[in-house]
């Protein structure tokens, strides 16, 4: 079974673009999986710098993992980049489903796997590389992040200035 089928008879949730999908400091009640649209996790910190940390994709599964697992306030944020069409299940109903079968459950082990993979290569990327570096993996790795989000969400998420982002960019 593949993860979309969880999601096969849920109800269509309209997102508009710039949209929030889960407010940051709220909890995250849903693992979200996206059928048209893209979204970014973000976080505003206290001096109102809005940091981009996760871009997710038409066809992906996109959810706060900290909140929705353990249920409480998430430190993100969910955004619609775009016009969004997302369904969703709930946590009791994703702890439902894994318990169903093995195949299930090694779905969702998956789905944390890939995740952490993510979340690990983008610390080494910002740890290890430089900017330029960071810009030209991001563009080999995951070219649609330029044709669906603004250039202050990517330097962000870069860990750059849209300036820099911007030399970078004319450099290449």
């Amino acid at each position: 079974m593949e993860l979309i089928e969880l999601f096969k008879n849920k109800k269509d949730l309209i997102y508009k673009k710039g949209e929030l999908i889960v407010e940051q400091n709220s909890i995250c009640r849903y693992l979200f999986f996206i059928f048209e649209g893209s979204t970014r996790t973000y976080n505003i910190d206290k001096n109102g710098v809005d940091s981009t940390h996760w871009f997710a994709f038409k066809n992906q599964p996109i959810t706060l993992f900290h909140s929705f697992y353990n249920q409480t306030p998430s430190f993100y944020g969910l955004e619609a980049m775009e016009d969004c069409v997302l369904r969703c299940v709930t946590k009791a109903e994703m702890d439902t489903h894994i318990t169903q079968s093995s195949e299930n459950f090694n779905l969702y082990n998956k789905l944390v796997e890939q995740a952490v993979k993510r979340l690990t290569d983008r610390n080494l990327c910002l740890q290890n590389l430089t900017a330029k570096e960071r810009y030209l993996k991001l563009l080999e790795e995951e070219p649609l992040v330029f044709q669906k989000a603004n250039l202050g969400h990517i330097a962000s998420y870069l860990g750059i200035t849209q300036q820099s982002l911007s030399r970078i960019r004319a450099e290449k």
